[in-house]
């Protein structure tokens, strides 16, 4: 068992009568503009500059022409403080002594602990916790604002129990009324130790147990539930992953209301329990709004989709269509999912695009084409009609998606959007395209329907439709009107043969497959210390920004031949890591004071690509902390070398070919 205790943060303000020093625990605030582009914000420029961050009331750093200093705040009743985003909150935690703790904090997308980077999430789900190392005495923990009440607390573990099974952010599927369940979810695992879990097993078992009164009518052969045991992905030490788990279980009942809890479990190679929690699935009728899910393809991670099924009572059994609506990053796929009512010729299909924001990428292309898929397994599909839809910035993503697969589609309806100006139109031949936005949408000029429809005509069949008296959303008909349904209708399968648009490469082609961060740590402590730094916030970025992983690890612990077709990111350099030649076939090393960034195909596999982040020299390394590197909106170009004017006054970062 472990013991808990709370390390309270409080603030002083510089008017109370109590001092600093009566008051050790504090919180300061400095407002900093948005960075522009190709900047660094100033608050990490002095970070990376100083080589420490140890803020002060009083102490300032330079924003652009001019300094903001760090002013003490004082949180409210309830512990939060409301900050514009991009401003950053600084907290001071005074700790008796070197250990494991977890900090739990939300409005803020980036955290700051003793000068190491951490992933924040700024719409977390529920709370947002993260398994941090305090050390003896003064710990400087600094949170960057998105423009909410920001919250931190932090608790010191005690004892030997540091793995926790949290039932935050979990992807879950629905189980149907009657149906044997086998289906897959995904659990979020906080290791707070300073060892990476390894060779663990993940096991779950279902709780339900069905109204006796029915067994004999609805169970006939009901089998005993029993524990399901599979091999768990690792999990990096002092970190979180998300990681897969299995449920098979008796069907359920959705008439009587009873739950369905299912027991998860993370256990030791001898059986032992380290770990556990318990997940309830919802139940739900065939006709329901479902939410599916499966193992990913691409990188073995849980994805999910949300399927509205068509209203088929009354009418012949037979295929029909699929209109995937994308989610925007202001609409979760829940409440897209509740604009649509089923329809007689459709069946509606809401991928998750893993998170917000994510569906005008290329991953979250592909995680269209994997709920399409999905669709396409459970449910009868009609695949000469295939439509794609989105509002808002999902309306852009879903003109690149059709633009990317033009032969899976008949018709893509952009709504309340501009189009994107660099995706070439060819694709669009034969399409029939549907531009939809209100009147008053103070997002489109007035002018846009007209030339959106001459930009198009020629290579597609357009209808423009500008909603009078409507603004930007205007509820449930925004994306399904009248006018939609008879649109999607009319349409026709296009000519096959449309030349799709190229995905640009970039280090988003990584998460193609299985990914491993692979460290060195044969440099100097600083060195060794920031480059583990820079692994574990990647793996961490991906959860937060597209509900993946990867298996962090070191260069003395990992072996190049155990999966050599595997996607690797390699941090260091010919120095400082192990098996630089091995995994980058002997790149050519990056000038000093910079840092190359990297993808390239594997020297071992064909198949395999291989990222480089490699740092030459004390301030490239501290320079780790500002660089973008794995997500999927961040570095997306092949082969960059990342330079700094690494003066005070002027730290920019620089992308040359």
């Amino acid at each position: 068992m472990h013991s808990t205790h709370t390390i309270a943060l409080m603030a002083t303000a510089l008017t109370c009568s109590a001092t600093l020093a009566e008051t050790p625990d504090r919180a300061l605030l400095t407002l900093t503009p948005p960075a522009a582009d190709g900047q660094v914000d100033s608050v990490l420029k002095h970070a990376v500059t100083a080589g420490t961050l140890r803020p002060e009331a009083g102490h300032t750093v330079s924003s652009g022409s001019k300094s903001v200093a760090w002013t003490a705040v004082t949180p409210d009743d309830f512990g939060r403080i409301s900050a514009p985003a991009g401003a950053w909150l600084a907290y001071q935690v005074n700790a008796p002594g070197h250990g494991p703790a977890m900090l739990t904090a939300s409005g803020h997308d980036l955290t700051l602990v003793n000068g190491a980077p951490r992933a924040g999430m700024a719409e977390a789900p529920g709370v947002h916790k993260m398994p941090i190392t305090l050390q003896t005495g003064r710990n400087d923990i600094l949170v960057r604002a998105t423009g909410g009440p920001v919250t931190l607390e932090v608790t010191p573990l005690e004892g030997d129990d540091l793995v926790f099974i949290s039932p935050y952010d979990v992807t879950l599927p629905h189980v149907l009324d009657l149906q044997p369940v086998d289906e897959v979810g995904a659990i979020l695992v906080i290791n707070a130790s300073d060892t990476p879990l390894e060779g663990l097993n993940i096991a779950t078992f279902c709780r339900f147990v069905p109204d006796k009164k029915m067994i004999p009518r609805l169970y006939p052969e009901l089998p005993p539930t029993e524990w399901h045991v599979e091999p768990m992905l690792s999990v990096p030490a002092n970190s979180v992953r998300k990681v897969p788990f299995r449920v098979v279980g008796p069907p359920p009942f959705k008439l009587t209301g009873s739950p369905y809890p299912v027991d998860v479990e993370i256990r030791n190679a001898s059986g032992d329990r380290v770990a556990g929690n318990v997940v309830n699935l919802a139940t739900r009728y065939p006709t329901d709004r479902i939410r599916h899910t499966w193992v990913s393809d691409l990188d073995g991670s849980v994805q999910s989709c949300v399927i509205v099924p068509p209203n088929t009572k009354d009418l012949p059994d037979e295929p029909r269509g699929l209109l995937v609506s994308l989610p925007p990053s202001v609409k979760s796929p829940h409440s897209t999912a509740r604009a649509y009512h089923p329809q007689d010729d459709r069946y509606v299909c809401v991928p998750w695009s893993r998170r917000n924001g994510v569906a005008e990428t290329a991953l979250g292309r592909a995680d269209a084409m994997e709920a399409i898929a999905q669709a396409h397994r459970r449910y009868d599909i009609d695949q000469q009609r295939q439509w794609v839809s989105g509002f808002a910035d999902a309306g852009r993503a879903a003109w690149r998606l059709a633009m990317a697969h033009p032969d899976a589609f008949t018709a893509v309806i952009p709504v309340g959007t501009d189009l994107p100006g660099d995706v070439p139109i060819d694709a669009a031949a034969g399409l029939h395209v549907m531009l939809r936005w209100g009147a008053e949408d103070p997002t489109l000029p007035g002018e846009a329907a007209d030339r959106l429809a001459n930009a198009l005509r020629g290579a597609a069949s357009v209808e423009v439709e500008v909603v009078p008296e409507q603004g930007h959303w205007w509820g449930r008909d925004t994306l399904a009107s009248e006018s939609i349904n008879a649109f999607l209708t009319s349409t026709t399968p296009p000519p096959s043969g449309a030349e799709a648009a190229p995905e640009p490469p970039g280090f988003h082609r990584l998460l193609e497959r299985p990914l491993t961060l692979v460290y060195g740590t044969g440099g100097s402590d600083a060195e060794n210390a920031a480059l583990r730094a820079k692994a574990r916030f990647d793996q961490e970025q991906l959860w937060v920004a597209a509900n993946t992983g990867a298996r962090v690890v070191s260069d003395s612990r990992y072996d190049p031949e155990a999966d050599p077709c595997g996607n690797v990111i390699v941090y260091g350099n010919a120095r400082t890591h192990g098996h630089w030649d091995t995994l980058t076939g002997g790149m050519t090393p990056a000038p000093q004071g910079s840092v190359q960034v990297r993808v390239q195909p594997s020297p071992r596999c064909g198949e395999a690509l291989v990222g480089v982040v490699s740092p030459q020299g004390p301030q490239a390394h501290r320079l780790l902390l500002v660089l973008p590197t794995t997500m999927p909106r961040g570095v997306q170009t092949e082969d960059v070398t990342i330079a700094a004017d690494l003066a005070e006054s002027a730290l920019q970062i620089t992308h040359a070919h």
